[in-house]
Parts: C-alpha cells; structure tokens; sequence
C-alpha cells in the first residue's frame, strides 16, 4: 500500500514541478467575491513596522555593497518569524480574465493590494502552472515603480496547498540561509482575495534587483533564471521541452558572461577546475547549498526555476536556488495521517549518480518524447573532484552536529508551528488532522535522514575508488579534423584492480546524455593495471574496440556506463579542446590528479 501511495505522490510531485506553458483553465465567471471568514488577528500584535518608501527623484546614490565575510558563520537558524501579517488583492473580471489567459497568464494586469493599511494600484497575477490548478492558487503582486515595502518592489504569496502542515518551505529556506548559502527569504503572510479570506501563504523574497541590496551584493549585477526543465547548465542542444534562460536584469547588455561560465564549467580541464571554480563562484556558498541540499533531499531541481547571479564588482557568481519545496520532508496532503517519511533518498541529488532522475525521465520521456537523463554540469563534475566533494560532506556533518540534530530541528519545528497553529483552523483548505501530524512527521524525517546519511557519507568519500576508469583520450599526430570539429581518435580504459575486469557489456559515449550510445561486446577485457584501447574512429564494424564516434576537438563529455541502467555510471568527464598530437588524462595511470600529455 505504501509503494502504490509512493507512486501516487511521485507522480503528483512530478506534475507540480513542470513549470513551463500555461495549462490554466478559464472560469467562467470571476471567483466569489462575497466577503468570506474574516482575517483572524494575529497572536500578538504586530511590532511597528518601517512605512512605505515614497517615489524619490533624482535617485540617491546607493552605498557601496558591504564586503561579504569571508568565511560563513557556523550554521545557526535565523530568528523566528514574530508575526503573521495580513495582505488583501482585490481585481475585477477584466483583469481575471487576463490572468487566466495562456497566452496573457504571464504578464502583470491592474489590481489593488492593500498592506499595513495603505492600498495601492498594482500589477496581480497568478504564480506557477500546474499550481494554477489547485484549488488554493498562488499570486504575484508588484507594487507601482518608486514604491518598496521592506525594500521590494514584487511580492509572492505561495499557496503551499499540497504542503500539508505549511512547514517546509519555510523550513527549507531558513535551513539554507542558516547553512551559509545564499537563498531568498521566506515569512508566512495570510491573504484575502476580492474580500474572501484565502488562509495562510508562504511569502517568498523575489530574486530581482532589490534583492541584491537586501543581500549585500551590488545593484549592477546580472540575474540570469535557468529555464523550465533545465537547470542544468550545460552547453549541449537543449532537448526540445526545455527552455531557455531568462535575464532579469541589464536585459540589454549582451549575455557573454553567463555564456562564458556556462562554456567553462563544461569545458575547463579536470586538473583546472577547483581553481577556476575559486575563481568565478562564491565556491564555498554553493558548496554549503549542497549540503544543506543533501539534508532536505532536494528534489524537482531541473525544474526549479534557480538563479545565478554575477556581481561585477567581486567577479563572483552566486547561486541562488528556488522552488525548495520539491523536496523528500514535505508531508503532502494526500499521505494518511502516521505516514512514515521517505529518508533515503540518495546523494548528491541531480547528478549522474541520482537514482531518482531516473524516474523524472521517464516522467518526461512518456509527456513530451525524446527525454534525457537530467543533472547538473557543475554539481557533478563538483562531486567528481574529491576535495570539493570532502568538503561538501564536511557541511553535511557539520549541520547534523549543529542545526540538524533532533532537539534542534524539534525546537525550530515547534517554534515555526506555533507561529500559524492558531491560524490553521481558519484556513479554508487545510486539512487539520494531517495539519496537526505535521510537525511529528517532519522530525520523523530529520531522525530517518540522520541515521541515512550518517551510514552513508563515508561510502560517499570513498566514491571512484577502485575498478575500471577512463584514464586518457587523445588525436593522434596528423590526424584530420572533419568539418564539425571532430577527428578520429583513442580511449583508454585502465584497471586498478589486482584482477583483470571484464567490461563487456558497458557503455561508452560522447554525450551523457545518451548513457547507451554504444555496447561494448562480451569478451573486451582490461588487464589489472594495464589498459585497454578503444579507437574512436566512427567505424564500429571495424572491429570490437572501435567506436561509432570520434572525439570532439572543441571540447567534450565522455562516459563509461555499467550498460544496465541511465545511472550506472562506471566514470565520466568533461574534456576541454583538443588538437591533432594532444592528450588529456590521469597522471600517474589511474590516479585523481589529471593534466595533458602528448598523444601516443
């Protein structure tokens, strides 16, 4: 029964992350506008809060961007939120029919919004796509140019209807911030819409321009949105379900940068690539994302709709990830009260080692045709260097030590309990017993999930020891390279076994995400410690070490696959570009460190 609810939720999870198109059905009337329950009061009163800024002209110059402290704090929750605020939307039927509209679903039409007693004209529409047709919908304010509260201009009221206690978004969030990356903030809000009252929301800080003051970053830096079912960064042909990246900010300046780290993080020789990363990313922040990824068991990231944000002043990318409510501990509606966590999810999440993207492409491949493999370029060549892949670890059990252990994830749960108990019997679409089981349900997970990673993490350290790697590929001298940059060329495997390794039956590519490209027949032995040539000719009937591809000089993925499943991954590497004469590989034979050698 658990297996068929598995399933049940897995595919309701999938549906909820697909973010692209516009699926929204039109109503044939405007919702009810009679006045519904009145908002409840908050459990205190609110603390006197900063008023609306006035539209200011000229503009002020801002103030140099604080420096960022170098190392993070140790891991710490952030305070508990003190009070719940009440917002109102009001729209008239022009506008909801605009709203509702696939082809006008995403622009902003005229509304009112009224907060800490002043109403203003705004900008209102609805937030997500398969969460358009929940029952409880989810909204987007923007307040007229000139006008912030709180510093921002754009405002979203998650519904957080599948969520069945309203816990782990807000969890999730705090829980990154807390871990030392750098991720929106997140409050609870409740929300009337045309006079009825829509419950409890979870408001989440917009990634845009205010957001880099708010966050010390500086006010000309570059917002980039990965694109629906993407998120992937990488450099290959997008499949055709996959959109493009969205600029938020400087939309006229050219996009070199972004184009630029994009190439490089696919590009960037192995033995070069913790220094590039040094170099170009707040690596440390996007490190402690992983981990704190690894706890929640973050899930739904391909269609996550993350930033990266570039300050041009520090030369950095930062990563900023969103949608954190794809993970393993939210309690959903659906699950029967006493329902038992899943907490084995494995790590890292959206890479090549991800079990789970398994089924997210099967999910694609039966919607929309012609799927693949999702995970992340950088997450993944990140966990195949095993001093960044330590340190990611390191944070992991640095948190289960401090913010992850029982007493204080119990301590934080209760807290962020408290502050909507008392308002979750007011909201209309709560469901209150499975409300009531939330909190025990969540730290059911964080027990689970301790004790998971806790026998896990030293297996992960240990990961790529041993058996059958891709130890060099070259062009041999001479060779001619054909009009689409490729040139015939070899593949050597290499054995750090005692004992020879028979690699019948695995795959090898040049694109990974085409994990089955070419079987090598039975019989194709690696020698202990020696190696086994393979020629990348693009004539397979030439011979059984001959492959139906040659080697890309302008630069490359390869990939040896166990042949039984998309994630079976024997070894695997990005390549930089290569001429006739030149090889890259591991020096000594079989060992991490990499670098160029002349081809042979």
């Amino acid at each position: 029964m658990r297996s068929i609810l598995v399933a049940i939720l897995g595919a309701l999870l999938l549906a909820s992350c697909e973010s692209t198109g516009n699926h929204a059905r039109e109503p044939e009337e405007l919702p009810e506008v009679e006045p519904g329950p009145q908002a409840p009061e908050s459990p205190a009163q609110p603390a006197p809060l900063e008023p609306p800024s006035p539209p200011e002209s000229p503009t002020p110059p801002e103030p140099p961007a604080p420096e960022l402290p170098s190392t993070p704090p140790p891991p710490t929750w952030p305070a508990l939120q003190s009070q719940v605020e009440h917002f109102e939307i009001f729209f008239d039927q022009a506008t909801w029919k605009l709203i509702t509209q696939p082809s006008t679903a995403k622009a902003y039409a005229p509304g009112r919004f009224k907060a800490r007693g002043v109403e203003y004209e705004v900008g209102v529409r609805l937030r997500g796509d398969q969460a358009r047709e929940h029952p409880k919908l989810s909204w987007k304010v923007e307040l007229p140019d000139g006008i912030k509260l709180d510093g921002a201009r754009r405002f979203n009221f998650m519904a957080e209807w599948l969520d069945a206690g309203l816990l782990g978004d807000v969890f999730s969030y705090e829980l990154m911030t807390g871990a030392g990356a750098l991720a929106p903030r997140a409050r609870y809000a409740t929300l009337s819409v045309n006079g009825k009252f829509e419950g409890i929301f979870t408001m989440v800080e917009q990634v845009d321009k205010p957001f880099l003051k708010v966050h010390g970053l500086s006010s000309d830096g570059s917002i980039y949105r990965c694109g629906a079912r993407d998120c992937e960064m990488k450099i290959t042909p997008k499949a055709h379900y996959q959109y493009p990246w969205d600029k938020k900010t400087n939309e006229d300046q050219p996009w070199d940068d972004l184009n630029t780290f994009l190439n490089k993080v696919s590009r960037t020789p192995e033995h070069e690539f913790e220094d590039f990363l040094r170099e170009s990313l707040e690596l440390d922040e996007y490190l402690r994302y992983m981990a704190a990824g690894v706890l929640i068991s973050i899930s739904g990231i391909d269609d996550s709709g993350s930033y990266l944000v570039r300050d041009p002043e520090r030369g950095k990318w930062h990563y900023v990830p969103w949608d954190l409510n794809n993970s393993m501990l939210m309690y959903y509606r659906m699950e029967q009260v006493g329902a038992v966590p899943i907490t084995t999810m494995p790590i890292p999440a959206f890479t090549a080692y991800d079990t789970r993207m398994e089924r997210i492409y099967q999910h694609k491949e039966s919607k929309f045709g012609g799927a693949h493999l999702p995970f992340s370029a950088l997450s993944q060549r990140i966990w195949d260097r095993p001093a960044l892949r330590h340190r990611v670890l390191d944070y992991v059990e640095e948190l289960l030590n401090t913010v992850f252990t029982e007493e204080a994830v119990a301590q934080r749960v209760d807290g962020q309990h408290a502050i909507i108990r008392e308002l979750l019997p007011k909201d209309p679409y709560v469901l209150l017993p499975q409300a009531h089981y939330a909190p025990e349900y969540l730290k059911r997970y964080v027990a689970g999930r301790r004790a998971f990673l806790l026998a896990q993490i030293p297996l992960e350290r240990r990961r790529g020891e041993g058996g059958v790697v891709i130890n060099s590929f070259g062009i041999l001298p001479g060779t001619a390279v054909n009009a689409e940059g490729s040139a015939e060329g070899y593949i050597d495997l290499y054995n750090r076994e005692d004992t020879p390794v028979n690699v019948g039956g695995m795959t090898v590519t040049d694109q990974l995400s085409r994990q089955f490209k070419h079987r090598l027949p039975q019989g194709l032995v690696v020698p202990a410690h020696g190696t086994l040539r393979l020629i990348a000719d693009g004539r397979p009937s030439a011979g059984p070490t001959h492959l139906p591809f040659k080697l890309q000089t302008r630069g490359g993925e390869l990939g040896l696959f166990d042949g039984n499943r998309m994630t079976g991954v024997v070894d695997l590497t990005f390549h930089a570009p290569l001429t006739p004469g030149q090889a890259y590989g591991r020096l000594p034979d079989g060992a991490e460190s990499w670098g160029w050698r002349p081809a042979q």
